[in-house]
């Protein structure tokens, strides 16, 4: 292999424009070697925390826990963040098991007419929970995923829907609102949904100047449209008792 290493340098070579090569030259290899380490990161993390391929599992969230976050330190790096108030109150809140559903109280205009409720995945974690209270079994920790999201709201008053022939139309629910921000079990998630801007109705900032580095709305629409006709699947969702092929 020693004898071909001259061949390595002449494809380099090949790359460059034949003038002052010797910098392009290891521009080339720097690259090469970024590239070899990303591949090679990459495979050691396929090899660490393989993805299932398990029809009857709800969701996947991986299992490593390389890159944790430190609470304490995220809720102080992100001072005078919207999107971080309250974010150690709600948490401990999510994560107590008898009001953990409490996340699906106050989002939906009304479910008697319309069935979902929309939020925007702001990051996927999980946390392992140890419980000291009355009850507990044994100080075992115990993993527990959880989304960190950003509600939508139905936009109220409107004529949508099969009846109506038109699409639901959300909006990001206010920052000034306590319920914003909350959490979700992964368990409760459906369906990722198509949002179509309502350009019409123009940018959430037409500055571009976002109020949160979390929930990055600089790029936001005021109000978006539900496609329920995204693909075939989607739309058997809004058919109760119904499903694809019927």
């Amino acid at each position: 292999q020693g004898e071909l290493e001259h061949r390595t340098s002449k494809s380099r070579f090949r790359r460059t424009s034949g003038k002052s090569f010797t910098s392009q030259l290891a521009s080339i290899e720097h690259q090469q070697a970024c590239i070899r380490h990303i591949c090679a990161r990459r495979e050691m993390l396929h090899c660490e925390d393989p993805t299932p391929n398990l029809p009857e599992v709800h969701y996947v969230i991986g299992k490593s826990q390389n890159t944790p976050e430190d609470v304490t330190q995220f809720v102080q790096k992100n001072f005078g963040d919207p999107a971080v108030k309250g974010f150690v109150q709600k948490l401990k809140l999510h994560l107590l098991p008898h009001i953990r559903d409490l996340h699906t109280q106050g989002h939906a205009s009304d479910t008697k007419k319309h069935p979902f409720c929309y939020a925007c995945v702001l990051g996927i974690y999980h946390a392992n929970v140890i419980y000291i209270g009355p009850g507990t079994r044994d100080y075992q920790s115990r993993r527990q995923n959880f989304l960190w999201v950003c509600w939508f709201e139905l936009l109220p008053d409107q004529h949508s829907g099969w009846q109506h022939t038109a699409l639901d139309r959300a909006r990001f629910v206010s920052m000034d609102r306590a319920d914003t921000f909350s959490f979700v079990d992964p368990a409760d998630m459906l369906w990722c949904c198509h949002l179509i801007p309502s350009f019409a109705d123009g940018r959430l900032h037409p500055d571009s100047i976002a109020t949160s580095c979390n929930a990055h709305e600089s790029e936001d629409w005021k109000v978006y449209y539900i496609n329920r006709f995204v693909d075939h699947d989607m739309m058997m969702r809004y058919h109760w008792g119904l499903a694809v092929g019927h």
